[in-house]
């Protein structure tokens, strides 16, 4: 999620991702916290939490990721002014396509 340029994208990590049916997210937190990295912290939490009832993401993982979140609102997974959706709870700036909930990827 911190280099969608890999993965071909924000739209298609997010295609790619949707397909997860299985995912440990407190080894995602920890993952995070050991980049260190506030703005995957964003991308994560947002996309854990949209998940949540499918993974079975505890509210303490989502407690550790809000904890690493940036301190202003950034733009992430490519995103470019103009074409963004502000997340206000993860503080995030992404694609509008993927905030949208009919996003066919999402």
């Amino acid at each position: 999620m911190h280099r969608p340029e890999l993965a071909g994208g924000a739209e298609e990590l997010l295609k790619s991702l949707d397909l997860v049916r299985y995912l440990d997210p407190a080894k995602v937190a920890d993952y995070v916290e050991l980049l260190d990295n506030r703005s995957l912290a964003s991308v994560s939490g947002w996309w854990l939490e949209r998940r949540r009832g499918a993974l079975g993401v505890a509210d303490d993982v989502l407690a550790r990721l809000r904890a690493r979140l940036p301190r202003s609102k950034h733009y992430a997974l490519g995103t470019k002014p103009g074409h963004a959706a502000f997340v206000e709870s993860w503080r995030v700036l992404l694609p509008a396509q993927a905030v949208d909930a009919a996003f066919e990827g999402v």
